[in-house]
Formats: C-alpha cells, structure tokens, sequence
C-alpha cells in the first residue's frame, strides 16, 4: 500500500515518509556497495578503453600520413631518376649514332683509299707486265732483223727506249 501512496501521489503521513526516506537511503547504500564500484570501474574501463582507441586510430592516422608522404617522396625520386635515366639514354643514343657515322665514313674512306691502292697496284702490274711482254716481242723482233742475239744489257737499252717512244706517241694524242 505504501507504493501506491508514493505513485498515486496521496497524501502521506509523516512516518511514512521517514520509512520511505529510510527504505531510499538503505537502497542507495546497497546500491553504492554491490552496484556503484562495479559499475564506475565498468565505465572507467570503457572510458580508458575508447582513449586508447582514439590514441591507437591517432597513432595509426600519422603513421598512415607519414607512410603516404614517404611514398610520395619515392615515387617523385623515382620519377625524377626514370626521367634522368631517359634523357641518358637519348644522350648516348645520338652519341652512338654519330661515332657509327664517324666510323662508316672512316670505313668508307679506309675502303675507298685501299681501292685507289689496288687500282694503281693492278695498273703498275699491268704495264710490267706489258713491259714484260713488249721487251719479249721487241726481243724477238730484233733477233729476227738483225739476226743474232742480243744481250741483257743490249736488250734491257732497246726496252727502255721502246717504252719512252710509246710513253711520248701516248702523251701527245
């Protein structure tokens, strides 16, 4: 009956109130000794409990900031390095390009220079051996006309003379 008096909001007396009073401070004491500890200590817990987690995400933010920015720097050196190592590469190619040009023209000009001496090697092994050849007939000529053999010495003067005749007819055409 006394809980209805204290919902219904009846007129109560004096005792009443003083047991009710009574029964509310027995309450609260039970409650500050078997559920008010237990129950801050849960909520100091938790409280901790969400600081080091906010402390944690905090931590984990920076350290994911700085590893962004780390990588950022790389790839900005490695950026810079692909574009330096580019643009060496394009300088050694012209250079290379211009030493194989220096050296086919050597090679060219190596080529035509031995071509030159082989031409005038063939042309100086001709003509001995037309020399050769005219200083046989011319040998053979002479015998037949004057009738005896010739010595070296002999031969080699009418050799000699034959080819500036015909060096001097060949000059003058």
């Amino acid at each position: 009956m006394m809980f209805n008096q204290l919902v219904i909001g009846s007129a109560t007396s004096a005792g009443n109130t003083l047991v009710v009073l009574v029964s509310f401070l027995i309450l609260l004491l039970l409650l500050k000794k078997f559920a008010w500890k237990p129950v801050t200590e849960m909520m100091e817990k938790r409280s901790e409990t969400i600081a080091n987690d906010l402390d944690g995400a905090k931590q984990a933010q920076k350290k994911a900031n700085e590893l962004v920015a780390e990588q950022q720097n790389k790839l900005a050196a490695l950026q810079q390095e692909s574009a330096k190592l580019i643009e060496q590469a394009q300088v050694n190619a012209t250079r290379m390009e211009k030493e194989m040009i220096e050296e086919a023209k050597d090679s060219i000009a190596q080529m035509k220079k031995q071509a030159k001496m082989d031409i005038a090697f063939e042309r100086q092994q001709a003509l001995d051996e037309a020399k050769n050849e005219i200083s046989v007939l011319s040998l053979q000529i002479a015998e037949k006309l004057i009738g005896k053999e010739l010595d070296t010495a002999t031969h080699a003067e009418l050799v000699d003379e034959f080819i500036e005749r015909l060096a001097d007819s060949n000059e003058t055409k």
